[in-house]
């Protein structure tokens, strides 16, 4: 286990001045990746001897393990209707209305507390905006983060692809951290390479953190297992389709599916599971928060998704020693699965990953060596190997504010 010291000892990557680090987030605490990957390096930061402060644009959903500010403390206030979401009644839609001069002057009140709390920040703090949408928010309340007196780095949790799938998404991220940065981080280098033809600062890759674990897989159950939401970029339903039609071989009929998670699509799947006749193979866990435990118990991890920008779960499960097989769906992933420590299929190929999968279950042995050669690449993503590597663009960051202020 990485010891707190060993931490500390890679803050010799950092500049002196740099005391402290604001992460300004979406949401969080919350259980999203991009959200438990800040947390974990907030603690790690905090761990080596930094000041570590979060400010959240939305309330989030659990306790924090991290000081944070939250900027739109009333959600409800400000990011639903007021009016069309209190019912169609005249006397509803009245109370609806008489909600806006509260919404106006809580607004106003959040603009000033926000405001006051970045203009007190100074050269020893260096602030991460962790999504574009996070700076857009700052905006619309009048603040900017550009030009002050602490570098600024900006961050995107997805892949590059991900701004031509979401709508909206890559005006955004323009808009935000086109320009006025510091510096600014991609999961892998593939997306840093693209990332730096439309952001005017400095493009580092660099993946998310996880921490070493003493629990690993024994390897002595016949089981897949799978974490994530249950939303329809996951292809949870592709997932159990595939596996429903490999393990009807007979020799494979004895493995069994956990899929861990909760979202939208959770009916859906439920149904799916149902109408296949499967719910003795494949099971749907529900939301978990001891994911080692998940994969104490599991020989391989499977991931469907259409795109992902890291996949955390892939080096979540690496650390336990259990390999994965997932689609070739981004530089994020391709890199954490290199030969030997995984299988990599062709993006959206059902039929090649069903041959991979079955091959992959009929070969405990070298899921077993696999799982060896995960664990190694997952250590690279342990906490002191991350503090150092930040250190380094913090650096960098601190380098390019001292150019964009001289005369």
């Amino acid at each position: 286990m990485t010891q707190p010291d060993e931490v500390a000892a890679e803050l010799r990557s950092w500049p002196e001045r740099c005391r402290r680090v604001v992460f300004v987030c979406h949401r969080i605490p919350e259980l999203s990746g991009g959200a438990v990957s800040t947390e974990t390096l907030s603690l790690a930061l905090q761990e080596a001897g930094l000041d570590v402060e979060h400010v959240s644009v939305k309330p989030g959903t659990r306790t924090p393990k991290i000081p944070t500010t939250t900027v739109f403390e009333r959600e409800d206030l400000h990011f639903r209707p007021l009016v069309r979401g209190e019912g169609h009644s005249i006397p509803a839609r009245a109370a609806g209305a008489a909600r806006w001069p509260l919404k106006r002057w809580d607004r106003h009140r959040v603009a000033r507390r926000a405001a006051a709390y970045f203009d007190a920040l100074g050269p020893e703090t260096v602030v991460v905006v962790t999504h574009a949408a996070a700076s857009l928010a700052l905006d619309g309340l009048g603040i900017s983060l550009r030009g002050r007196q602490f570098p600024v780095i900006g961050q995107h949790h997805a892949q590059y692809e991900s701004l031509d799938v979401e709508p909206n998404l890559r005006e955004m991220v323009e808009g935000q951290f086109g320009e006025g940065l510091d510096a600014f981080t991609a999961l892998s280098a593939g997306d840093a390479e693209l990332f730096a033809h439309i952001i005017d600062a400095p493009s580092w890759a660099v993946g998310n953190p996880i921490r070493p674990t003493d629990r690993t897989s024994a390897h002595d159950r016949p089981e897949a297992v799978a974490l994530g939401r249950y939303v329809d970029e996951k292809l949870f339903d592709l997932m159990i389709r595939v596996f429903a039609q490999v393990t009807e071989a007979p020799d494979l009929a004895h493995w069994k599916l956990r899929i861990y998670g909760d979202g939208p699509e959770r009916t859906a799947l439920e149904r799916q599971i149902r109408e296949s006749n499967v719910g003795h193979r494949v099971v749907l866990e529900g939301p978990t928060e001891d994911v080692e435990a998940a994969y104490e118990t599991a020989r391989v991890n499977l991931v469907t998704c259409r795109d992902e920008g890291f996949g955390m779960t892939i080096i979540e499960a690496g650390r336990a020693g259990v390999p994965t097989v997932a689609f070739d769906c981004s530089p994020g992933v391709r890199g954490l699965l290199p030969e030997g420590a995984g299988v990599l299929v062709s993006p959206m190929t059902e039929d090649r990953f069903a041959q991979a999968l079955a091959d992959s279950l009929r070969r405990p042995e070298q899921l077993r060596e696999m799982g060896h050669q995960a664990q190694s690449v997952a250590s690279q993503f342990f906490p002191e190997n991350l503090v150092r590597q930040w250190g380094e663009i913090v650096t960098g960051a601190y380098e390019a504010m001292d150019r964009r202020r001289r005369p």
